[in-house]
C-alpha cells in the first residue's frame, strides 16, 4: 500500500537482520525489540516471532501505544489472547491476527459461491496442510518452548478455513501422532456442524499430505488447490459448465491483502478488522486448546 512503509526492523540475530534490511531497503534494524517500539516513526508492528513470544511482544507494543498485526496463530492459547484483547480494548489500539488466507481474493470468491448456493447445502469439507520437515528438536517447528508442533503452525489453516466457510462446529474431536520429542507431528480432526455438515481436517510437519481444500454440497463441489495460498478455485455445479476463478498474487506476494486491510483499519481508527475479527481468532484458539487438552499436550511455559 502507498501509505504503508517499513521503517524499522527487530531481529534476534543482528547480522541476519542487516541482510534482510538491506535487501528490502529498511533504514533501521535492531536486536532489541524496545528500540523498534520506541521509534516515533512506527505506528504499528507486525509480529512474526515463534508463537510462544507473540503475547509478550504484543503486550510490549501496546505499552508503547503501537497497534499490532500478529502472525498466526496469534497466541499459544486462548487465555493469552483474552489478555491481548482486553489490553488492546483498554488502550483503543489495533489488533489483528495475520491470517492471510482469509484475505485472498480466491478464498473470498469461494465463500461467495457457497453463500450464493452454487453447490447447494454444504455436506462436507476436507482440508489439510501437511509437509515434511526433518526432525530437529532445536527448530521452532519441533521445540516445545516455542509452542512447536503441527497444530499452531499449520493446523490453524484448515481450522480457520473451515470456520470461515462454515462457522464454528457444534462438536469436534481429534487424534495426533507425536514427534520424537512429544510435540504433535501429525494431527487429524473431525468437525461436526449443527446443519449436518462435517469437516475432516489434517495437518503435519513430519510427513507429506493434503494441501488442497474440497468442499462438497448436495448440488456440486468446489476444489481449491493449495488453499492456504490460493490463486485459483474450481466450481462444478450440478448441471452447469465447470467454472474457474483465478487471481494471481501481485509480485508473487499473497500477504499484500492482509496488509492493505491492516493499513485501512489503522487509517480509519478501527481497532479490529471486520474481515478477521478477534472473536474468530479466539474461537479457533479455544478449539485448539481443547484438542491439546484431549491429547495431554501442554507447552512448558503454560500456567
Amino acid at each position: 500500500p502507498e501509505k504503508c512503509r517499513i521503517v524499522s526492523l527487530f531481529a534476534r540475530n543482528l547480522e541476519k537482520g542487516k541482510v534482510f534490511a538491506e535487501k528490502y531497503g529498511i533504514g533501521k534494524y535492531f536486536d532489541k525489540l524496545e528500540m523498534v517500539l520506541d521509534d516515533p516513526e512506527v505506528d504499528a508492528v507486525y509480529i512474526s516471532l515463534p508463537h510462544a513470544f507473540h503475547h509478550d511482544a504484543a503486550m510490549a507494543a501496546f505499552s508503547r501505544g503501537k497497534g499490532v498485526l500478529c502472525e498466526k496463530s496469534i497466541c499459544s492459547n486462548a487465555g493469552e489472547l483474552e489478555e491481548l484483547i482486553a489490553e488492546a480494548g483498554k488502550r483503543k489500539l489495533f489488533l489483528m491476527e495475520a491470517m492471510w488466507t482469509r484475505f485472498l481474493p480466491v478464498n473470498q470468491k469461494v465463500k461467495e459461491w457457497i453463500s450464493a448456493g452454487k453447490i447447494g447445502r454444504v455436506n462436507s469439507i476436507y482440508a489439510g496442510f501437511c509437509f515434511n520437515a526433518p526432525f530437529n528438536p532445536a527448530s521452532r517447528l519441533y521445540d516445545p518452548a516455542c509452542a512447536g508442533g503441527a497444530l499452531l503452525d499449520v493446523g490453524i489453516y484448515p481450522i480457520a478455513y473451515a470456520q470461515y466457510l462454515l462457522g464454528e462446529p457444534e462438536k469436534f474431536s481429534g487424534w495426533m501422532r507425536p514427534a520424537e520429542n512429544g510435540v504433535d507431528g501429525f494431527d487429524l480432526m473431525r468437525f461436526d456442524y449443527s446443519g449436518g455438515a462435517e469437516g475432516v481436517l489434517s495437518c503435519a510437519v513430519c510427513c507429506r499430505g493434503e494441501l488442497a481444500a474440497h468442499i462438497y454440497g448436495d448440488r456440486g463441489e468446489i476444489t481449491v488447490p493449495v488453499f492456504h495460498n490460493a490463486e485459483r478455485a474450481f466450481l462444478q455445479a450440478e448441471g452447469q459448465a465447470p467454472e474457474k476463478f483465478e487471481q494471481l498474487h501481485p509480485e508473487d506476494n499473497g500477504f499484500v491483502y492482509e496488509i492493505i486491510e491492516a493499513c485501512r483499519c489503522l487509517e480509519s481508527g478501527e481497532i479490529q478488522s471486520r474481515i478477521m475479527p478477534l472473536s474468530d481468532s479466539l474461537a479457533n484458539l479455544k478449539i485448539m486448546d481443547q484438542l491439546r487438552q484431549s491429547w495431554n499436550l501442554r507447552y512448558p511455559f503454560e500456567k
